[in-house]
């Protein structure tokens, strides 16, 4: 079954993460809440457990796959089992920000699944936002409403990076392969090719030279139009504007870049892809380097990060990291604890 998302063709079961409030890995918490708010029928559960336990998904995302479920009918879950949370009293505000984003990021497990993302993203209707969630995104969303509402009013959130892995892993959930922004990006330049690319973002030399290896490496046949990353929004709204790119790279990082994002899909009026790219264009430009593929392979690039920019990153990193993992771990035993508690 095909199904059309915020302008985008959904080929497929590509995997779209529905979750509950927490969770649950055992018992369909959501769908016994279905049933008994009449939106679901006892049979309908039966049919999406086994598809379930077939395809290694989440009840929602496979109630929504096989039309059984609307994404009205996920909220609506949603909030009743947030209210349920509320009851035990642990309905702190960051997890129901960690749960409402997690609801949100698509995970995509095979390669095929990959280069049908691609395809996807290559062939907006509208503008069409692209944002990416990594541990730093949670640990920030978690202590800021404005930058949780920019990320989660992204059309798109792909997991990024070895701490969002673990995640997934603590809630029994497939993590799906690593769609970071840093290898991702350069796929979809290539993708783009031959239609105007906008980056915006960092500053010279380094816009120029990640332009320059933009266009010789990754989309020689487009044309280029860039600026630095420091610019009131109204700037990028007029180049944009003036120039329409088909792809508008931001290079600015979080949560900047989730903002201007947020202002070029509500202002423009062509179809373009706009991607929260983070230190992309400094990754291009040289300013910033990639660790060996080694170390990025066991997940492990942060440590790298970390010693070439040992003072801009220690709090991302050294204070980050710990308290990413300890959110994590409480994420999970809340998830435990409704099961057991779980009417």
């Amino acid at each position: 079954m095909n199904s059309t998302t915020d302008g985008i063709v959904e080929p497929g079961l590509m995997a779209h993460t529905t979750l509950p409030m927490f969770p649950t890995s055992s018992r369909p918490f959501m769908g016994q809440l279905l049933v008994n708010a009449g939106r679901l029928s006892p049979e309908n559960v039966e049919r999406i457990i086994a598809f379930q336990q077939e395809k290694s998904m989440r009840f929602g995302e496979v109630g929504r796959a096989l039309g059984f479920l609307t994404e009205g009918d996920v909220r609506f879950a949603l909030s009743l089992q947030y209210q349920y949370v509320k009851s035990l009293g642990i309905a702190d505000e960051w997890l129901q920000r960690w749960s409402r984003l997690l609801d949100k990021i698509e995970r995509v497990h095979t390669f095929a699944e990959k280069r049908q993302l691609l395809e996807r993203l290559g062939h907006p209707v509208r503008p069409f936002v692209l944002a990416f969630a990594n541990a730093h995104a949670m640990n920030s969303l978690a202590v800021s409403d404005c930058f949780f509402k920019a990320l989660c009013a992204a059309d798109m959130v792909l997991r990024d990076g070895s701490g969002m892995a673990t995640l997934f892993k603590f809630l029994k959930i497939p993590p799906g392969l690593n769609l970071n922004g840093t290898d991702l990006i350069p796929e979809l330049l290539w993708q783009f090719n031959g239609r105007n690319i906008a980056l915006f973002g960092t500053q010279s030399p380094y816009l120029e030279r990640g332009m320059q290896v933009a266009s010789h490496e990754f989309a020689p046949q487009s044309r280029y139009i860039s600026e630095n990353g420091f610019l009131d929004v109204a700037a990028y709204l007029a180049l944009a504007a003036t120039h329409q790119p088909a792809l508008i790279v931001l290079g600015m990082g979080m949560p900047r870049q989730e903002e201007v994002a947020s202002a070029l899909r509500s202002e423009l009026k062509f179809p373009c892809l706009i991607v929260c790219g983070g230190a992309i264009i400094d990754f291009l430009g040289g300013k910033t380097s990639r660790a060996p593929s080694w170390l990025r392979s066991i997940g492990m690039e942060w440590v790298f990060r970390l010693g070439t920019e040992p003072r801009r990153l220690f709090r991302r990193y050294v204070i980050g990291n710990p308290l990413f993992l300890t959110r994590a771990l409480r994420l999970a035993s809340l998830n435990r604890r409704l099961e057991r508690h779980a009417p």
